[in-house]
Order: structure tokens, then sequence, then C-alpha cells
């Protein structure tokens, strides 16, 4: 029995699963799009491009000049692996979670009333994916056991979750300084987890070993919430700005699971987005430079998935653990030349987990805390433009105990790695 709940907890603690690769800075995503990612996500308080200002802060339309649609990809290569050690046996697992594209598009009307304006931000905000091969080395990684006699692991990892935000805005001009927006949030979601952890094993072949389900077959579930935003200028120099997002309530996630015979298997999980709330500065006092500053919260404590830690009594997860997060992103952009603007950037985040919950980090890790970009905007013509930017995230570690349903196991030890190269393009047009 010892080993029962040993092999229980490893595969539990271990879900190695999809987060692991991009949700390092959060679920959801704090830039979107080469500009902003260039500038450390620090476009709260700016109108640069559609794309960044219809995704961050609407009310800023109102101090955007004419019309414009901005499209594009950001593509991210997440290298991540997971060491462990228990019982004397130790190893170092690669993920192979290869490019993962995250497609955004930015749009921002004039209409009849000269004071309002229309816009729509169509975008990829939040994601992760993982795939680890089976393990014959690395405990973690061990085979799912069937046997009481034998300690076990998760076996193979697959594992992808995706998010999808559509928000329509209008912006409504008060006063010449002063502008808010409002705009409902329909999202898209659907999560694949191999081995699913979020609802307990069964044991239909009787051996007394309880396996986890493989959760795939997931549709596309909807939710939505809403968003409000202001955007203030004080002088021709200095603007403010401030975005609220909701929680974003989704439908419960439904996947195809099989039991241990086979046989299908209903498998449920919830997972809303955290609500979060975005204050920005910015200056463009000095010739042709803009200097700005982000401040982010992320509620992930109170929201339905991501808070809550342990175990059930069935051996299922309550929740991922995740407290809540604080970022700081800080960019600046310069006008080069008639054709060509630089930028740069950096965001810090707070890690919503500890070094005692290193097991769920390697579930989801959302450990490493510096991100740093650089951009450039070729200016094709008075009204057409080309954007590009990379960021990095440098490696990352958090380590600690193996946790079961029974507590920590006794001389163990999970490490998760990773680092985040991210390239992004788009073309932006004035019309």
């Amino acid at each position: 029995m010892f080993f029962a709940k040993w092999s229980l907890g490893v595969i539990g603690c271990c879900l190695i699963l999809a987060p692991s690769l991009g949700m390092a800075q959060g679920i959801i995503f704090p830039w979107s799009g080469p500009v902003s990612r260039s500038m450390g996500g620090a476009t709260t308080a700016t109108a640069i491009d559609p794309v960044s200002t219809t995704y961050w802060n609407p009310a800023a339309m109102a101090d955007f000049q004419g019309n414009a649609l901005g499209f594009g990809v950001d593509v991210l290569f997440p290298q991540i692996r997971t060491s462990s050690s228990a019982f004397g046996l130790s190893d170092t697992t690669d993920g192979e979670s290869g490019a993962i594209p995250l497609p955004y598009v930015g749009w921002i009307q004039e209409t009849a009333n000269a004071d309002i304006k229309f816009g729509l931000s169509v975008a990829a905000v939040g994601g992760a994916k993982a795939n680890y091969p089976a393990s014959a080395s690395n405990p973690i990684f061990f085979p799912q056991s069937n046997s009481i006699f034998l300690p076990g692991g998760l076996g193979r990892v697959s594992t992808a979750a995706q998010f999808m935000q559509i928000m329509p805005s209008l912006s409504f001009a008060l006063t010449d300084r002063w502008a808010i927006a409002v705009a409902p949030t329909v999202t898209l979601g659907q999560l694949e987890v191999e081995p699913f952890l979020l609802a307990g094993p069964d044991d239909a072949d009787g051996s007394g070993m309880p396996r986890y389900s493989s959760g795939a077959g997931s549709r596309m579930q909807w939710g939505g919430g809403f968003q409000i935003s202001s955007y203030f200028k004080a002088n021709a120099d200095l603007s403010f700005g401030a975005t609220y997002r909701s929680r974003q309530w989704m439908e419960t996630f439904q996947l195809f699971g099989t039991d241990e015979l086979g046989f299908p298997r209903a498998l449920t999980a919830d997972f809303d987005l955290p609500e979060m709330l975005s204050v920005g500065m910015a200056y463009q006092g000095f010739q042709r430079t803009v200097l700005a500053v982000d401040a982010r919260y992320v509620g992930n404590s109170g929201t339905a998935g991501w808070g809550g830690s342990g175990f059930n009594p069935d051996g299922s997860l309550v929740g991922l653990g995740y407290g809540d997060q604080y970022m700081v992103g800080v960019g600046v952009r310069r006008r080069m030349s008639e054709r060509f603007s630089m930028s740069g950037g950096y965001t810090f985040t707070s890690s919503p987990l500890s070094s005692s919950e290193a097991t769920i980090g390697v579930m989801a890790p959302l450990h490493y805390q510096h991100v740093y970009g650089l951009g450039g905007t070729l200016h094709l013509s008075a009204n057409t433009d080309f954007n590009v930017a990379y960021t990095y995230s440098p490696t990352s570690e958090l380590s600690g105990p193996i946790l079961t349903p029974m507590g920590a196991l006794p001389g163990s030890n999970v490490t998760t790695e990773l680092s985040v190269h991210a390239a992004s393009f788009g073309v932006s047009v004035r019309y």
C-alpha cells in the first residue's frame, strides 16, 4: 500500500502537463503583437498601434489618429525540462513542445460621431503546451503502475491549453483629455491533458492500483466577461491609462476519457480566466521618443481551477495552487528616422508558486520572472508599418519535494526548468 500511495503521488505531482510551456508569465499573456512585446507590455497608457491599443486599453483609441488595422502572429519557442529523484533513482527529461503560433488582429474605426470610436481585438490571450515521453529512468515519467508492489509515475505526457478572446469595444471621449471604453469579452478555450489528473484515477480492472485516464476529445468551450478602460491625457507629453478585465466565466470543460478497460469515461474540469487590473503611464516629452511603464495585478487565487492546492480524497487535484501575481513592464520606443523605429522593454513577473509547491510547478510552471524584449518597425509608407520583435526569458527553475496525497515524499526532489524565445511579426495599415 505504501508503493500504491507513492505511485499515486508521483503521478499526481508529476502532472507535467501542458502549462509547462508558456504559462510562466501567467495564463494571460501580458503582450500581444510585436510593438507590445518589444516594450515589455507597457502599452496601457499609449496609442501606438491598433493591436496593443485594442488589446490593453481601448479607451486610448480616442488619442489614435485615423483608422487602422493590424494583424500578425507571435511564435513561442519554449524550452522545458524536468528532473526528478526518488528512492535512489534520478534522471532528466527534455520536453518537445515545438513552435507555438499565437495569432492576433487589432482594428480601430472612427464613427459618424467624432467622440466615439469602435475597436476590435481578436487574439490568443493564454495557453500552454507540453510533450514528454515516458521514461524508464526518470521517476516522474515512469509508466503508471498497475501493481501495488511497483512504483509508478506519470508516463507519457501530452497536454495543450489555448484561450482565444474576441473583444469588440467602444471608446467615448468625455472631454478633450479624458476617454473611457467598454467592451464585452467573448472567450474560446480548449484543454487536453494526458494523463488527466483533474479527475480521480479508476480501478476498473480490479488490480488494486488505480490509474488516471487520458483527457482528449475536447471541443472549444465558450466563456465571457467584460472590460472597462480609462485614458487620461494630462498634457501633450504625459498620459495615464487603466483597464479592468473581469474574470472570464467559462463553460465546464468536457473531455472524452476511458477507464482502465477502455470503456468510455466522462471527464470534466472547471477553469476560468482570472481578473486583471492594469495601470500605466507614458511620457513623450523627449523628441520622437515614448517612455512607458505598466503595473498589473492578476487574481489567480480566487479563480476556478487556478486557486486551491493539494489533492481531493479521490486522488484528483483540488487546483493548481496559484497565488495572485504582480507584474511590472517598462518600455521605450524611438523614431530613429522617417523609415525606422526601435523599441526595447523589460517585464518582471512575481511567481505565484513557492518551492514547497514545485510539484505543481511541474504541472503548470509560472516561476520565471524576467523577460527582455527588442523590436523594430519599418515604415514602408506614410500609412503602412511592418513590425518585428524578439523576446527572451532566461532559464529559471523551481525545485522542491515531490508531493503526494499523503504529503511530501521523503528524500525526493522534482525540478522544472523553463526558458522561452519568442518572435513576433505583423503589419499595420492606417486608412
